[in-house]
């Protein structure tokens, strides 16, 4: 990963001299820029480190998530887009493009009650 970010500035504004270019967690990876040619840039050369080592990024597990900003120019992965969604279910978070977590709560809570549910009888 840090071959694919390194000496770039091409993230999100974390403070007021760092951005954030990643989020890694466990084996997946979310990348992060404000601009369409940075984030295809960073996912060009996450894909070309991965086949130098060996590694294959599945197209069809890969996903785009746009906050804040009108659909435009597909990311692409060998010249295939990757499928945009507008909320998915990560580590049992909801994370959606309008950034509400009030989905993420009721899912949740939904989770709660049908947990409830089946202990109700013991």
């Amino acid at each position: 990963m840090c071959r694919t970010t390194e000496d770039k500035r091409q993230g999100i504004q974390w403070t007021l001299i760092s951005m954030l270019d990643d989020l890694d967690y466990a084996d997946d990876i979310g990348l992060l820029a404000s601009k369409h040619p940075d984030i295809q840039q960073k996912t060009q050369q996450l894909v070309q480190t991965a086949n130098t080592i060996g590694i294959r990024v599945n197209i069809g597990k890969t996903k785009v998530l746009r906050k804040n900003i009108r659909a435009g120019n597909p990311i692409t992965i060998n010249d295939q887009p990757l499928q945009e969604l507008d909320d998915f279910t990560y580590l049992g978070s909801k994370v959606a493009t309008d950034g509400d977590c009030t989905r993420g709560v009721i899912t949740r809570i939904n989770k709660a009650n049908h947990t409830f549910t089946m202990l109700k009888p013991i």
